[in-house]
């Protein structure tokens, strides 16, 4: 894999024949081996896609298999046109930072690359955030085992308004060596990455040092959120519900400091109904709050309740004292929650 502009060697570049769970990266120096079979997958297509590049597609019915020397490939550089700087009287907006994710209470919930590694592998959760600018500062994750010598893992952060990880937010490669078990903490803020919605955080595997069964576990979270997985490069996407990676965001919300605005529109609260369902029967006495409001409800005798709230408040289902789900409004007017 080069530049094509450069010819310099292109690390790390995603490879594989799409949503069908047959792909690597390249290495250090750009090489990389895929196996595939011409007769059987001829039909298909192999892509490559980076970080600051344009997507490629190469059928593989027009591939030239050489087993002696190594093909190039070369990917373009993409030409990136940045958004428009807006300024207005309101004054400047101010950062106030805020945690948010998935933290761990205990470590029996993980999770982990299987023995049968794929290059390219990822495991997902979908951050919930109130709507607003946001610069990521800090991703805190655990390392529960590693039998590796030490896992070369790429960060992703993708967009997450849509069912599935949409476009890759970060504007370089994140990539960290993982080489001790325990809390592990990556500075973001040298790659400047900003959301404004919801968003997902991906580990995706690279490199493997040493052996090859089991070589990272990481802790995940009690919390029930929406996680995904692909097994390799290139692969689809499997979504989990009622999971999530204990992935910990240190953030600055930005917002206007107070007196700097006129007042706002004021809520206009919905009434939310749902039911609290576990094996098809209602869970009564569960607390439900609308951490937005700070406003709280008891589920009755039938598992149901009604709790007001805006479409974007975040409500949370207390289960027990270590354990909660949390779940994101949207226009319908029922959250239900099923254990």
């Amino acid at each position: 894999m080069v530049d094509a502009t450069t010819n310099e060697p292109l690390p790390y570049v995603n490879i594989g024949i799409l949503n069908k769970g047959i792909g690597t990266v390249s290495n250090e120096e750009g090489k990389f081996v895929l196996k595939i079979f011409k007769e059987k997958q001829g039909s298909e297509a192999i892509q490559f896609s980076s970080i600051g590049y344009t997507t490629l597609s190469m059928p593989i019915k027009d591939l030239v298999f050489d087993t002696e020397n190594f093909q190039r490939v070369k990917l373009k550089p993409k030409i990136e046109i940045l958004n428009e700087v807006i300024l207005t009287k309101k004054g400047a907006l101010k950062p106030f930072p805020e945690e948010v994710g998935y933290p761990a209470k205990n470590l029996l919930n993980y999770g982990y690359w299987n023995k049968d590694i794929a290059l390219g592998g990822e495991l997902a959760t979908k951050i919930l955030v109130r709507k607003g600018p946001r610069k990521l500062r800090r991703l805190s994750i655990n390392v529960l085992q590693k039998q590796a010598d030490s896992v070369l893992v790429r960060i992703n952060i993708y967009d997450g308004s849509g069912r599935l990880p949409q476009e890759n937010l970060a504007n370089d490669n994140i990539i960290i060596s993982i080489k001790d078990v325990g809390m592990l903490n990556i500075e973001l803020t040298p790659y400047a990455i900003e959301v404004k919605d919801d968003f997902i955080v991906s580990l995706e595997l690279l490199k493997v040092y040493g052996t090859t069964i089991l070589p990272l576990i990481l802790v995940a979270s009690d919390s029930k959120g929406q996680s995904y997985k692909r097994y390799a490069s290139q692969d689809k996407w499997e979504v989990i519900e009622d999971a999530a990676m204990a992935y910990v965001l240190d953030t600055d919300y930005y917002t206007l400091p107070k007196g700097k605005y006129k007042k706002k529109k004021a809520r206009v609260n919905r009434k939310i109904t749902g039911y609290v369902f576990k094996r098809g029967r209602g869970v009564s006495d569960i607390k439900v709050l609308n951490e937005v409001t700070k406003k709280a409800v008891s589920t009755n005798e039938k598992g149901s309740y009604q709790i007001e709230a805006e479409t974007n408040d975040i409500l949370r289902f207390y289960i027990s004292p270590k354990k909660s789900y949390r779940k994101k409004v949207t226009q319908n007017n029922t959250v239900t929650i099923n254990l």
